[in-house]
């Protein structure tokens, strides 16, 4: 069996209401949740199964195991007058990460070769999905950046803020998603360690 669909689930909501006074502070702050889903077998083809089955009951993505879902958004920014321009003073970004594991409950009556097995992809799998939480905060920590570097026109008010913002943000969104994907797309390579493992894992006996 080659590896598949160990991936993410990328929720994406940005909020932008602008007003506010001036504090001159900004973070990011990370929220991160584990959740997990019962799995069984007897052999390793059996337990593959029922991570795919059980996988694509809880995860929004075709033949996943496990999943790292995520929601990026920012608080309501407050914006000071500098040097003829609207800019933000402050603003709280926003990012909480779910990550979705299977439960391996079966692990104490199985072969040594099994708990060997499941143990080496167990870790790399949790490798994995942190791999993408950590490509998440990067993208967090780009948009609190980018915000603090927005600039609107005075004199309509600032008006303007809101719609070049979102869409300069939009882009760090897809950038943040494109770099997602590539690291998924080397680690569904054949020659991956993880790939390697779970093969192992399903020949194991």
């Amino acid at each position: 069996m080659t590896f598949k669909g160990i991936g993410l689930a990328v929720i994406s909501a940005l909020c932008l209401v602008l007003g506010g006074t001036c504090i001159v502070s900004a973070k990011v702050k990370v929220s991160v949740k584990t959740t997990y889903y019962p799995i069984s077998g007897k052999d390793g083809k059996a337990l593959n199964a029922s991570m795919l089955s059980g996988g694509s009951t809880r995860i929004r993505l075709t033949h996943a195991v496990a999943a790292t879902e995520t929601e990026l958004d920012f608080g309501e920014p407050e914006i000071a007058v500098k040097n003829g321009k609207c800019v933000v003073e402050d603003v709280d970004v926003y990012l909480n990460i779910r990550y979705i594991y299977p439960k391996w409950k079966g692990r104490g009556r199985a072969s040594p070769q099994m708990r060997k097995r499941w143990d080496d992809f167990w870790v790399e799998l949790k490798r994995h999905e942190q791999n993408h939480g950590e490509i998440a905060k990067a993208g967090a920590n780009a948009l609190e950046k980018e915000l603090k570097r927005m600039k609107g026109n005075v004199a309509i008010g600032c008006s303007d803020f809101g719609g070049f913002a979102r869409v300069r943000l939009d882009a760090i969104i897809r950038k943040t998603a494109m770099a997602q994907r590539n690291f998924d797309r080397r680690e569904y390579a054949a020659s991956s360690k993880i790939s390697r493992l779970q093969r192992l894992l399903y020949e194991a006996r």
